[in-house]
């Protein structure tokens, strides 16, 4: 795994005795790696949150969505530990200890403005999105194309395979769905 350091440091917070987590060890040790492995990006930021049966690692400033189940974790009444997490390109990672405050000030923010079919950065138009869900045997499946002026580089197409799943999911108004298919073109190539 690209980013196996900042996985070791996450470890060691959660094996050390300081760590409240006791019950779902396995959302550590299967979901938060999977999730790190699949959408980790040189400079990559997540919020952390362990509580005592289970933890949550969500992207953050990608899509409003995209952070839901980590606001459930902190209404959730439970004893919290939360960390901002940034990966760095030696694949180790900054890892800050973080309030709950602070945890749900960075679920908040968004770096791209969604307006129909278009995604921004900035207010600059960055790319479009096209979304052909199907519904088949009583499940949607289907396709999200995004098309951009120049062709992205690998993060962006990281950072855009998480967004797909929750533009998919809006537009087919059910969390219950995942595209089958995410593709990318430039406007050169159509």
């Amino acid at each position: 795994m690209k980013f196996q350091a900042a996985y070791n440091r996450m470890t060691a917070i959660v094996e050390s005795e300081q760590c409240i987590l006791t019950g779902y060890r396995q959302d550590f040790y299967q979901l938060d790696r999977d999730h790190l492995a699949n959408t980790g990006t040189v400079g990559g930021r997540y919020v952390w949150v362990i509580r005592e049966n289970g933890t949550h690692l969500a992207s953050i400033g990608l899509h409003p969505r995209a952070t839901e189940f980590v606001e459930c974790a902190l209404d959730s009444f439970e004893k919290v530990q939360c960390y901002e997490i940034t990966l760095l390109a030696d694949g180790d990672a900054n890892i800050k200890s973080i309030s709950v405050v602070k945890a749900r000030d960075l679920i908040k923010t968004c770096a791209f403005e969604f307006e129909g079919r278009h995604i921004k950065l900035r207010g600059r138009l960055l790319a479009t999105v096209d979304i052909h869900p199907l519904f088949h045997q009583g499940r949607y499946g289907g396709k999200v194309c995004f098309t951009f002026d120049d062709a992205p580089s690998s993060d962006t197409e990281l950072h855009f395979k998480q967004m797909a799943l929750h533009l998919f999911q809006e537009r087919v108004c059910t969390l219950f769905a995942c595209p089958d298919e995410v593709t990318f073109k430039t406007n050169s190539t159509q």
